[in-house]
């Protein structure tokens, strides 16, 4: 991160040790976080250790300030937060990357709900060829949890890319 005049730069992300945190409801695991080091206002961090494949979500943290990185356009949305994403190849992290498939499609529908009286909203993957194709597909509901809505399947789970 080129950022000449930050006095402290961090990096949190579920690619570090997980450290204690307190809550209301007892201790829970919290991303790790961990310092950058300057060098010439470009701040930078260096896994101690080689990371496993996986895909990995950070953000970083300019004197107090959480910020997404602003050299890295990968982010995925989990409700109101946005982090920035990497992936190191191999095993199972091949499945996040684009992969050389066909590939269906993601729709976002509003349709109106008669029960609440309200427009509301829903995103659709449908599988490559279903567009011109007449067979029937099976269905397949995907709802989200607690704090989730719409697009956590398609935004988190990477639908488009795999």
């Amino acid at each position: 991160l080129k950022a000449p005049k930050a006095v402290k730069v961090e990096v949190t992300g579920d690619f570090l040790p997980t450290q204690k945190m307190d809550t209301p409801h007892g201790q829970f695991d919290a991303p790790g976080v961990a310092n950058l080091v300057q060098k010439d206002g470009v701040w930078e961090f260096i896994t101690p250790q080689p990371l496993d494949p996986e895909l990995y979500s950070y953000t970083l943290l300019v004197d107090g300030l959480k910020i997404n990185d602003p050299s890295n356009v990968y982010t995925i949305r989990d409700v109101a937060s946005v982090t920035n994403v990497f992936i190191i190849a191999g095993g199972r992290a091949d499945l996040y990357k684009i992969n050389k498939v066909p590939h269906g499609a993601v729709s976002r529908v509003w349709y109106n709900s008669p029960t609440l009286g309200i427009d509301r909203r829903l995103t659709i993957y449908t599988p490559p060829g279903y567009e011109t194709s007449n067979k029937p597909y099976p269905v397949c509901y995907l709802l989200h949890g607690a704090g989730g809505d719409e697009e956590a399947w398609i935004n988190l789970g990477r639908t488009e890319q795999i």
